[in-house]
């Protein structure tokens, strides 16, 4: 059933995919490409996946394009292994190391932020430090005192292992954490 329902995404595929080619759109056409390449993975078509995510590299790899790879998540990621694997004398395995290694980091990255616990107040106030609220704005809404959201401010900075709000923030986005 999982397959019959990949065999029926295929030609939708396509047809966006001549689309973006047809509006030069080379994000959305990365991304479909993927998207083909691990359905016909799937399907256990190998030389289609391959030719596809070969197409997807030759656009990406110029630009150095990372993020939309490791966004497709682990499906992509061990087709990618796969394809170095098969293709031992195709250009581009540098830059598909580089997109596994990244994956792989980034995963380290998640696992070693998964032990930092919040508490709900902690959370409550890091969407307001991220809305751009001053300790006392944070302290009116929430009917504490501001030496009270200060402390709190102090602990949220010790657990993201950041100096001030400019950091905590861009932490915070980074990791997706609200």
């Amino acid at each position: 059933m999982v397959r019959q329902a990949f065999s029926e995404v295929i030609p939708w595929l396509n047809k966006l995919l001549s689309e973006a080619r047809r509006t030069d759109r080379i994000g959305s056409q990365m991304e479909i490409l993927l998207l083909l390449a691990i359905s016909y993975e799937i399907l256990r078509k190998d030389n289609q996946a391959y030719e596809v995510l070969e197409q997807a590299l030759e656009l990406a790899e110029p630009e150095g394009y990372i993020r939309i790879f490791l966004d497709e998540g682990q499906p992509l990621i061990r087709l990618l292994q796969h394809w170095l694997t098969a293709k031992r004398a195709a250009s581009g395995h540098d830059y598909v190391s580089q997109l596994i290694q990244s994956y792989q980091s980034e995963q380290i990255d998640n696992v070693n932020t998964i032990n930092i616990h919040f508490t709900k107040r902690e959370l409550e106030l890091m969407h307001h430090i991220i809305d751009g609220l001053s300790n006392d704005q944070i302290a009116r809404q929430l009917f504490l005192s501001p030496g009270t959201v200060k402390r709190y401010i102090h602990d949220i900075y010790q657990k993201l292992e950041v100096k001030n709000r400019v950091q905590a923030v861009s932490k915070i986005k980074e990791k997706h954490w609200l």
